[in-house]
């Protein structure tokens, strides 16, 4: 009968519609430019409470939704939409008319509300006050004028100041709630890691003082990093973070863990918030860090009996005299610092045999007058310097080799092919500046193959 009389329409056949069907709803309705509720006006109100849940569903999908509510004669239980268009044929025209004007006057979901307030009394009223300001505060602000005159100026239950202040909180109180729902949502979809990522972004985007962001962005990380890792000091003063997943040692404040962490959590070096953090994870390491010793290349354990041979990926060959085993960084509580210079390699049963003719046959040794030792003697005590880089631990002091030749007779060549036999093809020897005492010591001290630029 409704589409007879010119009206599209939807109905649930029932008091209201169920609230599984309600995005359903919203999608049929979305183009509409507005939409009219007009339930059963009956005894006990059954249809007009499931009219106002559905044009509050509708209200915030921005979609807009008038209450109609039909006259229901004296006398009469029960009047739905049928009941008062069903009329004799000479008075359908006029009926429709009427139901037409009512569709005009029809009240919108906030304006209900507020005629529901005005007849509330006075101590229920500030509840009411408050439940209508959260509706206006989904408004755009542009929007909520008209809402607040009415409120305050026509029904007068409360003061403009009171009711802006009211609106205010419900629209932080708006936003909060979205963000915890939109935070929820994310988490149950992204990894771990990519949920991460998207706190520390909200946090960037926040209108909060530069130094707060700092500090939620240093907290938020740090905390992260306490649970996937471990942090270290050393006797010497130098702070690190163990990466228990991945096996991998940094040294806080160097390259390789400022790659990490922008790579994890999309903090950039170059950043503010990148220094305070840093500063935040040197306290960490500092005054929570467990002390140790951290290895580079080789480390002899005399109490285990074992070599411990870092392969530049994160993994160590263990070496005990009867065999090899590839055991993760840290085993055994020893920890290697890796070198972005130094290649992975693999350990091969069955060619030690080879090392000598590949490495040390092809050195020049010479003999005569002016040389000591044979060039066999030479090659076996160079053969015994190879030997002592893997046994640093155990020695009280280092023992230095040199080349002694004539310019242009493959010193450097030489020592270059024997570091990248031992590092690979990147390495290349570190100058000496004899000039300088501080260059000279550091050179000896923290490289394997060095020559003098004198």
């Amino acid at each position: 009968m409704t589409l007879q009389a010119g009206f599209g329409c939807i109905s649930p056949a029932t008091v209201g519609f169920r609230k599984a069907d309600f995005p359903r709803l919203a999608r049929l309705t979305k183009r509409w430019d507005t939409v009219y509720i007009i339930n059963d006006n009956e005894e006990g109100n059954a249809g007009e409470q499931g009219a106002l849940s559905t044009a509050q569903y509708l209200f915030e999908q921005k979609i807009e939704a008038r209450l109609v509510q039909l006259p229901r004669p004296d006398g009469v239980d029960k009047i739905d939409l049928a009941d008062f268009l069903n009329v004799p044929e000479g008075q359908q025209d006029a009926r429709i008319a009427e139901l037409r004007e009512l569709m005009a006057n029809a009240p919108d979901f906030i304006e209900w509300e507020v005629c529901e307030a005005d007849c509330l009394p006075n101590r229920r009223r500030p509840k009411a006050v408050s439940e209508i300001a959260a509706l206006i505060a989904h408004l755009d602000e542009g929007q909520r004028e008209p809402y607040k005159e009415l409120v305050v100026d026509e029904k007068k239950l409360t003061t403009r100041r009171a009711l802006n202040a009211t609106v205010e909180q419900a629209r932080i109180e708006k936003v909060k709630s979205s963000k915890a729902n939109r935070m929820k949502e994310a988490e149950e979809k992204l990894s771990p890691e990519a949920f991460l990522r998207l706190q520390i972004e909200d946090i960037r985007k926040g209108k909060q003082k530069t130094f707060s962001i700092k500090r939620a962005v240093s907290n938020l990380i740090l905390g992260d990093m306490r649970e996937r890792g471990k942090f270290y000091q050393t006797a010497t003063g130098q702070l690190y973070w163990f990466d228990n997943e991945v096996k991998e040692l940094h040294q806080i404040g160097q390259e390789g863990l400022g790659v990490h962490i922008n790579h994890s959590y999309g903090i950039n070096q170059s950043e503010a918030e990148y220094e305070f953090l840093t500063s935040d994870l040197k306290t960490e390491a500092a005054v929570k860090g467990q002390e140790t010793e951290v290895q580079r290349f080789a480390f002899y354990d005399k109490g285990g009996h074992a070599l411990y041979i870092f392969n530049n990926a994160n993994q160590i060959y263990r070496l005990n005299g009867e065999s090899v085993e590839l055991v993760d960084n840290g085993t055994d509580g020893n920890l290697f610092v890796g070198n972005p210079l130094h290649e992975p390699f693999t350990y091969e049963c069955g060619v030690s045999d080879k090392i000598h003719a590949l490495v040390v046959d092809p050195i020049p040794f010479v003999d005569g007058n002016d040389v000591n030792l044979s060039s066999d003697e030479q090659k076996r005590i160079f053969s015994a310097w190879l030997c002592t880089l893997f046994f640093e631990s155990l020695q009280p002091t280092k023992p230095l080799q040199f080349f002694l030749g004539a310019k242009g007779a493959g010193k450097t060549t030489k020592q270059r092919i024997i570091g990248q036999w031992l590092f690979g093809k990147k390495f290349d020897v570190m100058p000496i500046n004899m000039d300088k005492e501080d260059s000279f010591v550091s050179a000896v001290t923290n490289n394997s193959f060095s020559r003098s630029t004198t």
